[in-house]
């Protein structure tokens, strides 16, 4: 519920000024094309923020006493414009609306002082969902850690709020924001969390907002938003308050203003809708996490900050989303009085990892296997070499014991895998399976996650060099997990893939119709797993995928493939995908700035007319691309499966390896589905079903 009510002179102002088509004075060639949206400050009076807390309210009715003169001489001028939206509180200012033609002449008006196009604002990734066991888990083990006596946090406080901050001082010291509203600017919040208050809204914790995204009085924290779960994030770690967690400031209260949602762009326009609001709401304190590193500190969302602070309120601000440094923070964040926060990366990539006493004291770094139970976090077993073989192991004989093993390469390779020989193991008493891949060029290499199935025991990949280093190690060498590992990364690595894949991300989930990509063999930095796909198919969208056949060979692609198709994704296959791109809508476009084969690629982002030159390359090579699971009729799912794999070019064994089928039985099919279309070769088979929609 507004704080304020608003005058009946000043909700003239969002009424739309039409003005008549035939005044002498209005340029026909102004009022054609596209209208265009424009923040307009003025320096004719301050923002009521600027004025004494006893005098604020006079001081608003002078800011639109000038706005209103403002209106009445564009009007006066013969322009057509409306009023999008209204500031008053952290800036005079309006948003108005006019013909692109007109907008030159908005400068011209009296008490203009600045006149700016909606930036838009990069948004924050999504947090990790936590576990509910895990954070049990690490509550308790925390809490049975700590130091004793009453400098000693307690468990659940550490969670959030560890000694490097001084938080769990000020606590023991009484500081926990009682009394203190926390205005988050963000993607709202889940406020029926048991940690922000629980129920409906407004509630004891979370007392106030306005979701200014999808322009209503509910700022939820739904799972539709483009950065949905960051402000209950964010939300959690100021003020929660549960048996769980326990934030830096948790007896302070909270607003909520939503400004990452479905409808409205993450403009400047709509934050400092959200600044204005929380300044007449009353707010103690803002945080943003939010920027663009196009603006600077005289950026009108800046002086907006500055005018806050200035009135008493601190307001926090993200130094940038990732790789933004200390040369290249973004606004508002760059703002005189904006309290700046950022964070710094590791010049090494983090891996779990554990050791071995074999004399040797580095970690041996390992990527989980994503079928299995994850790796311990603690204990101590002997490791044993095992050989590459699914023939039965006597039982009992790697009782206790970790199992060491290279992929199979006999001749029924599709019938004994990594996952087959680490049941091998399991069934042998192993309590655990690592594995490695010595075919590989690249000793430094991590193994692709195995396929296919589940098991009971934890399987992990290593390196090649760690596999020699530990088939080296004297008999009976014990491993113990728990350690970590770092692989080193180029200084543009350390910051950069978190930004591509995190702008990679937001386009995606801010696209309002249209997604084409081109999708390489060489996915590095977002991953075969696109996490926001399913969120961006369910909106309706229309996703379109050109694939380099080279992809399709990668373990599990094809599975990935297949379950893109089945929620909704049209997809077609060429030899040789000319680059990595992305194109949203047709307006905005998103490429590699280096060529293929470089660890990370910054990336440039198109507009305009570029970007209309990437839908146009797009375009042309779907056209000649070969359609890829269009619907089928006559054969069943697997034999289409087959075909639209041999389609794409793909080798019989390789189409073997991702259908779990052996070279032969494919092969076997194929004759079988040659026999049925009457071809006597597979170039017959191929215009057979093409013509008559089996793949």
């Amino acid at each position: 519920m507004y704080r304020h009510s608003i005058s009946a002179a000043c909700a003239l102002l969002l009424v739309s000024l039409i003005l008549p088509s035939d005044l002498a004075h209005a340029d026909s060639d102004e009022l054609s094309g596209p209208s265009v949206t424009r923040i307009v400050t003025l320096d004719s009076a301050p923002a009521a923020q600027q004025a004494a807390p006893q005098d604020r309210a006079a001081a608003r009715r002078m800011v639109s006493d000038t706005q209103r003169t403002l209106v009445d001489a564009a009007h006066d001028a013969g322009m057509t414009l409306s009023v999008r939206r209204q500031y008053r509180n952290v800036v005079n200012g309006l948003l108005v609306e006019v013909p692109a033609g007109q907008t030159g002449r908005l400068a011209e008006l009296p008490g203009v002082a600045e006149v700016t196009e909606p930036v838009t604002y990069e948004m924050p990734e999504r947090p990790t969902p936590v576990p509910k066991d895990v954070l049990a888990k690490a509550v308790d083990q925390v809490g049975h850690d700590a130091r004793s006596g009453d400098a000693a946090p307690s468990g659940r406080e550490i969670v959030t709020a560890t000694d490097l901050t001084g938080v769990p001082q000020a606590h023991r010291r009484g500081y926990t924001g009682k009394g203190v509203t926390v205005g988050i600017i963000d993607s709202g919040i889940a406020y029926d969390h048991p940690a922000l208050g629980g129920g409906g809204f407004p509630n004891a914790k979370v007392v106030g907002g306005y979701d200014f995204a999808d322009e209503d009085a509910d700022p939820y924290d739904d799972k539709f938003g483009p950065a949905a779960g960051h402000g209950t994030h964010v939300a959690g770690i100021v003020a929660g308050e549960d048996t769980h967690i326990e934030g830096v400031a948790p007896d302070a209260t909270l607003r909520s203003y939503r400004v990452f949602g479905t409808k409205n762009a993450p403009t400047d326009a709509i934050v400092l809708a959200a600044l204005d609001r929380a300044a007449a709401d009353g707010v103690d304190v803002v945080n943003m996490s939010l920027g663009s590193t196009g603006n600077r500190s005289s950026s009108v969302l800046s002086l907006s900050v500055n005018h806050l602070v200035d009135s008493g309120v601190p307001t926090v601000v993200a130094n940038g989303n990732g790789y933004a440094g200390p040369f290249n923070a973004a606004a508002p964040a760059v703002a005189d009085g904006a309290i700046a926060v950022g964070s710094t990366y590791s010049s090494r990539y983090p891996f779990l990892a554990f050791t071995l006493d074999d004399g040797a004291t580095a970690p041996v770094p390992y990527l989980d296997s994503g079928r299995a139970p994850a790796a311990p976090v603690t204990g101590t077993h002997p490791v044993a070499v095992m050989e590459s073989s699914c023939a039965p192991l006597p039982a009992g004989s790697l009782d206790g014991k970790i199992a060491l093993f290279a992929p199979y390469t006999g001749t029924d390779v599709f019938n004994c895998r990594v996952m087959d020989l680490a049941r091998t193991a399991e069934a042998a008493g192993a309590v655990a399976a690592v594995h490695y891949d010595p075919s590989g060029t690249d000793p430094d290499a991590m193994p692709f996650s195995p396929c296919c199935d589940t098991i009971g025991i934890p399987v992990v990949g290593i390196r090649a060099r760690d596999a020699e280093r530990t088939k080296a190690a004297p008999a009976g060498t014990e491993l113990t997990w728990g350690a970590y590992a770092g692989a080193p990364l180029t200084a543009d690595a350390a910051g950069l893939m978190d930004a591509v894949r995190q702008r990679y991300l937001q386009l995606q989930l801010s696209s309002r119709h249209a997604i084409d990509t081109f999708v390489t063999g060489d996915v590095q930095v977002v991953g075969p797993e696109n996490t926001e796909e399913p969120t961006v198919l369910s909106r309706g969208l229309q996703v379109r995928a050109v694939i380099d056949q080279s992809f399709l060979g990668e373990p599990s692609a094809a599975d990935n493939v297949d379950e893109s198709l089945a929620r909704g994704m049209r997809i077609r296959t060429v030899d040789g995908v000319p680059l990595k791109l992305i194109v949203c809508d047709g307006e905005v476009a998103m490429l590699p700035l280096r060529g293929s084969g470089s660890e990370v690629d910054p990336s440039l982002v198109l507009r305009g007319g570029l970007a209309n030159v990437a839908q146009a390359l797009f375009d042309a090579v779907w056209e000649r691309a070969r359609p890829y699971g269009e619907p089928h009729h006559g054969i069943d799912a697997l034999d289409t499966r087959i075909l639209r794999l041999l389609l794409a070019g793909l080798t019989d064994h390789a189409v073997a390896a991702q259908v779990d089928l052996s070279a032969r039985t494919v092969q076997r099919r194929i004759q079988g589905l040659m026999s049925q279309a009457g071809a006597t070769t597979r170039i017959q088979l191929g215009w057979y079903a093409r013509h008559h929609g089996w793949a």
